[in-house]
């Protein structure tokens, strides 16, 4: 049983997922398994995996891959969670991508909380520039998310609280956070930076989703409308000026 299980989705992304990949083999830290879900790209994404492979030293961590149609990203990922035989799991989509030697400084505060969730701070990225190092403490989870680059679930607790809501588009990441939170299991924080975080672009589609699916969550934690008001108001303002 290895200690990290990590999990990458991808869909027609290759540019992305050759730099998530690389991130990967680059660790000096070698008690993973990777597990990677393609959706049935038509970029090249396939090609890109099957080139990785050719690693030996990479590839004997490769314990399962796809490349075929899914429903949605949770779907992909609740795929590659069955899949998964890792202690801690810990998932990284393509276009983000390890630091160096994180893996290997995560794994000392893993080995000591191996029944606690345990995360840390991201950097993220926008358009190739450096916006912050953000992470929120477990604490205000009712309030927000802690980016999901930077958080390793032990596997068992995906067996006992079950996996990703496929029904949410956006925020099922949230939603099984809160759920973990809810059920008073142990948040450990660690002061090592993960991973770098692409922020992409929402579109207003997904924008417009993840609003709705925010407003929804927040209800169930018993948080007030002024929230949803404000993210609906710093959107409106950044389309407005685009």
């Amino acid at each position: 049983m290895p200690l990290i299980s990590i999990i990458t989705i991808n869909y027609n992304n290759k540019v992305g997922l050759s730099n998530t990949l690389d991130s990967v083999r680059s660790q000096s830290f070698s008690d993973y398994e990777h597990i990677i879900v393609d959706g049935g790209s038509s970029d090249g994404s396939k090609e890109v995996i099957q080139e990785s492979l050719k690693d030996s030293d990479y590839s004997r961590h490769v314990s399962w891959w796809c490349s075929e149609k899914d429903s949605g990203i949770y779907n992909a990922m609740n795929k590659g969670l069955h899949k998964a035989s890792g202690q801690f799991v810990y998932i990284l989509n393509s276009g983000d991508s390890l630091l160096p030697d994180a893996l290997e400084k995560v794994s000392v505060y893993l080995r000591e909380n191996q029944d606690s969730v345990v995360y840390g701070p991201v950097d993220t990225y926008l358009d190739g520039k450096f916006k912050q190092t953000t992470g929120i403490g477990a604490d205000h989870l009712p309030e927000g998310m802690i980016p999901h680059q930077g958080v390793f679930v032990p596997l068992k607790f995906h067996s006992q609280y079950g996996n990703y809501d496929e029904k949410l588009k956006i925020c099922a990441d949230r939603e099984f956070m809160l759920r973990l939170y809810n059920n008073k299991v142990p948040f450990i924080h660690m002061p090592v930076v993960v991973s770098n975080y692409d922020l992409g672009g929402l579109s207003e589609t997904k924008a417009w989703t993840f609003l709705k699916e925010t407003y929804k969550l927040d209800k169930t934690v018993g948080r007030k409308k002024n929230r949803f008001i404000r993210m609906l108001k710093g959107l409106a303002k950044k389309w407005l000026s685009l």
